[in-house]
């Protein structure tokens, strides 16, 4: 991607000088609009607001330079494909880098699709519940996802909550680990959610 400057010599001559963009462009703070396709850093926490739409494209891949989280008080598409997924990972193979994964709040919706959420943790109060995705009171619809290596004290996987409307369906749950109950998925209180056709594989808890 580049911008061309242009600059009129003795009136009539034209050149034109690419100036092209160096690096990986940072996300924190408010987010709406479209993120396309390509690496971002994540470097702080980012919030979709309540009214606000927030769409990740097919190919765009998200690495967290620190334990960072997306707030979900508005609305999130993250449609990926089968050939080009989308990507919440972090950035350095260390614990450093372990996010804090997607968290959608009362009156919140989303739709994801075709997305890896890998190696999110949060396993202290108040944020202890959910490890790569948390719902509270939203109306959240997951397929063909998978969400790996992830750590929280319930719900290490997702945790949903608070009547949460969550549909999970063809999606992967590996490797993932609380330290209370749920490895893969936790449900509470939620009778509008239901998983199916889903595959569970090396989870643990220390509970149920």
């Amino acid at each position: 991607m580049f911008k061309l400057k242009v600059t009129l010599l003795a009136g009539f001559a034209l050149w034109l000088i690419p100036l092209f963009a160096v690096g990986q462009p940072y996300l924190h703070g408010a987010l709406s609009g479209s993120l396309g396709s390509g690496e971002y850093i994540v470097d702080g926490d980012c919030q979709v607001a309540a009214g606000d739409t927030l769409s990740i494209q097919a190919g765009a891949t998200l690495k967290f330079s620190g334990h960072f989280v997306i707030y979900v008080y508005g609305h999130l598409f993250a449609l990926g494909t089968a050939q080009d997924s989308i990507k919440f990972i972090r950035l350095n193979p260390d614990d450093l880098c372990k996010h804090g994964g997607v968290r959608f709040y009362n009156g919140a919706s989303g739709i994801m699709t075709h997305c890896l959420v890998d190696y999110a943790k949060n396993q202290t109060t108040p944020s202890g519940w959910g490890g790569g995705i948390y719902c509270a009171g939203a109306n959240v619809a997951i397929s063909h996802c998978k969400i790996t290596n992830c750590n929280a004290a319930n719900g290490a996987g997702i945790y949903a909550t608070q009547g949460t409307s969550l549909s999970v369906d063809n999606s992967l749950f590996y490797n993932n680990s609380a330290t209370t109950s749920g490895g893969g998925i936790f449900i509470y209180n939620s009778p509008g959610a239901y998983v199916t056709h889903s595959v569970f594989a090396k989870n643990s808890s220390a509970g149920t």
